[in-house]
């Protein structure tokens, strides 16, 4: 799925959340909004799994170091 697909679904989503349907489209300025909060969302979501999945290396790598007798070490994320 592209992010333009995923920004779209996440745009219906809200509309019916909010519950305003379709109207959205006939109001530009309101349309423009929920996009905006749709993209938002994906970004906060994408943010959100990144730093989870860092965390959960993060503890894979000291668990893999302790192991092996080494000391920890910190990864360096770029």
């Amino acid at each position: 799925m592209t992010r333009g697909e995923e920004l779209e679904l996440k745009t219906e989503d809200l509309a019916k959340r909010l519950c305003i349907g379709d109207s959205i489209k006939r109001i530009p300025f309101i349309h423009k909004l929920i996009v905006r909060i749709a993209f938002y969302e994906l970004y906060l979501e994408s943010e959100e799994l990144d730093a989870r999945f860092k965390l959960w290396i993060s503890k894979r790598h000291d668990e893999d170091r302790r192991d092996r007798g080494l000391p920890k070490a910190r990864l360096e994320w770029r």
